[in-house]
């Protein structure tokens, strides 16, 4: 048996704040994009991003290395880059994980 997973969008979240705050809905999407912008700008400059109660967004500096192509099997160098990793606090791990 499958269930359909449902996902949070940014309608969804501004259509909450254009209930929650009486602000219309473009004004409920520029607040979620700056929202967004402020926290791919810390990113990029390195910074880590805690949202008290969410997590911890920080960026990884992965190294280069050795790898394979899957098709061929041959040697492939696997270049150095960033990546984005986010650490789940505590209060949303119990909100995840209880019953209710």
């Amino acid at each position: 048996m499958t269930c359909k997973l449902s996902k949070l969008t940014r309608m969804k979240i501004a259509t909450k704040l254009m209930a929650e705050f009486e602000i219309t809905k473009i004004h409920a999407i520029d607040m979620i994009e700056t929202f967004l912008v402020e926290i791919a700008y810390a990113l990029k400059q390195e910074e880590s991003v805690k949202i008290v109660g969410l997590g911890t967004f920080s960026v990884r500096n992965k190294k280069e290395r050795k790898g394979f192509n899957p098709r061929t099997g041959e040697p492939v160098l696997i270049s150095s880059r960033k990546s984005i990793s986010f650490h789940p606090s505590g209060v949303l791990k119990e909100k995840i994980n209880s019953k209710q």
